[in-house]
């Protein structure tokens, strides 16, 4: 099943792909990167430039991702978990 990758680039607010191989390098993230609630991910603090979103936080699977979450970062690329449903 394809990933689901966000990417940012300048200029650009955010724009997302899908790709069947992940050949790129992704950090490790955990609860102490993110600021959430429930199944939520409300906004990113972490410090790395590629991070990859753990499947669950606070023991809940992540299903939603606020669409500014990653907004005033410097991130590259986000790799979601499977599962991931709704970015609102």
């Amino acid at each position: 099943m394809p990933k689901l990758i966000f990417s940012f680039a300048p200029q650009v607010r955010c724009r997302v792909f899908f790709t069947e191989k992940m050949e790129e390098h992704f950090d490790p993230t955990d609860e102490s990167d993110y600021i959430y609630n429930g199944d939520t991910i409300i906004y990113y603090i972490g410090n790395k430039k590629r991070p990859e979103v753990p499947p669950a936080l606070g023991g809940v699977q992540v299903r939603v991702i606020e669409i500014t979450a990653f907004s005033g970062t410097d991130i590259e690329a986000v790799k979601l978990p499977e599962g991931t449903e709704v970015i609102s």
